[in-house]
């Protein structure tokens, strides 16, 4: 199955639940996930050992995996979290390893950027119907006091987000107009399925190819205390106003469905 969700909606409580309920019936658990500090992540909250997929496969580079078709892994169940981020080479390499009888849960949130490689595995699945699909959809009342949590709910509905920088606020909005001068940072791409206590995110005009919905969002997921956006209003309405999901010509819905 899949669970997904937004920021806020209960994906974590809700793994700890069903790991809890596989716990008391006595079966064995794998958890993993596609990078080190999104196992690292998983490990934090469920107090149990997670591994990055590679890791969980025993890799063997420059491309093979000691787990495979001939030599799957042994549990009763798996859990991926951070699943947006597979892509299509490492979820059938996953997959070649996974024995028939094994329950499978994908953890994630599809309306964050798709992977770095090819594919778009996660909103493919989905997109199938062919796979049975958990959404959590509402935001828990712990979570309503972050306006980090409900921007990132705004900007996903297509709605402009509060910039208001009211007193005792986790999110700041500095308006400034380019130029900018340069300093370490990275990419919202490489900090997809990492949290940040802080983010700071230049977001200006000159970025236009890449002012998409689903990079502001996930920009502002990572942040755990405070978010502070630098930069154009023009630029956060065009963000969110760029809903195209590049297209990845992949037919894994389609062959899903057959």
């Amino acid at each position: 199955m899949i669970l997904t969700g937004g920021p806020g909606t209960g994906k974590t409580t809700t793994v700890k639940g069903i790991i809890e309920v596989f716990k008391r019936a006595d079966k064995n658990i794998l958890l993993a996930a596609p990078t080190g500090r999104a196992a690292k992540r998983m490990n934090e909250a469920t107090g149990m050992e997670a591994r990055t997929i590679h890791r969980l496969l025993e890799a063997k580079p420059p491309s093979s995996y000691q787990r495979n078709e001939e030599n799957k892994l042994e549990s009763d169940v798996l859990i991926i979290d951070e699943s947006s981020m597979i892509d299509i080479v490492l979820m059938y390499n996953l997959l070649k390893a996974v024995p028939d009888e094994m329950t499978v849960i994908f953890v994630g949130d599809a309306d964050q950027l798709p992977s770095v490689g090819p594919g778009n595995v996660l909103r493919d699945m989905i997109g199938s119907g062919t796979i049975s699909v958990v959404q959590l959809t509402r935001i828990f009342r712990q979570a309503m006091d972050s306006r980090i949590v409900m921007n990132a709910h705004r900007v996903n509905h297509g709605e402009f987000p509060d910039l208001s920088n009211k007193n005792n606020t986790d999110f700041f909005f500095v308006s400034q107009q380019d130029e900018l001068v340069l300093a370490y940072s990275i990419t919202v791409h490489k900090a997809q399925g990492s949290e940040y206590d802080i983010v700071v995110l230049p977001l200006t005009t000159q970025h236009y190819m890449m002012l998409q919905r689903n990079l502001l969002y996930t920009a502002i997921t990572r942040a755990k205390k405070a978010v502070v956006i630098v930069g154009s209003e023009r630029a956060v309405r065009i963000a969110i106003k760029s809903d195209q999901v590049v297209q990845r010509n992949t037919e894994l819905a389609i062959r899903l469905g057959d």
